[in-house]
């Protein structure tokens, strides 16, 4: 067995080529015709500067983070097109001061003072928490995101692969809050 890293599309192109067994991605993407069953959830959050004016506020909505310039991550993803569409929807759009490839270099930046950024929360505590960064929950409910364990079918999985997928259901209700 190997364990490969790729976002949610490359994992339903795998799992629908047959190149791979299952895979955890978010919900948010064409599943029709896998089998899923649901793992875990995170919320997106503004991650800022301590001393950023939005800082001090328990939770926000995402529409309170547009007055602010704003750190782009992995342009063309899932979650930029999201924000960009909940912008839209506000007749807004992102103020992408500058875009970068993944979380670490957003939170450099953020850190510097150039900006926040929208991030997951399970993905970014630890460095958030080393940096100094302040977390700030979106109160939007499309902020949650939802992941799913999926495969072509149980039938079609290994004894080895059904016991993960046991062993992270199981790891998944303990995590819960």
């Amino acid at each position: 067995m190997s364990l490969d890293e790729g976002v949610s599309s490359e994992i339903v192109r795998a799992l629908r080529e047959g190149t791979t067994d299952l895979g955890v991605l978010w919900d948010a993407g064409a599943l029709a015709g896998l089998h899923t069953v649901p793992y875990r959830s995170d919320r997106l959050c503004a991650v800022v500067h301590a001393a950023h004016p939005l800082a001090r506020r328990e939770r926000m909505r995402y529409e309170q983070t547009l007055d602010y310039p704003a750190i782009g991550v992995a342009p063309g993803g899932m979650v930029e097109a999201m924000l960009r569409r909940q912008a839209a929807l506000l007749g807004r759009a992102p103020a992408n001061r500058i875009q970068v490839s993944g979380l670490d270099a957003a939170c450099r930046i953020v850190a510097a003072g150039l900006g926040l950024a929208i991030l997951p929360r399970e993905a970014i505590t630890p460095t958030a928490a080393a940096t100094g960064l302040v977390i700030v929950p979106l109160a939007d409910r499309w902020a949650v995101r939802r992941f799913v364990i999926g495969s072509r079918g149980d039938a079609t999985l290994s004894a080895t692969a059904r016991l993960l997928v046991e062993h992270l259901r199981e790891q998944a209700v303990q995590a819960e809050p």
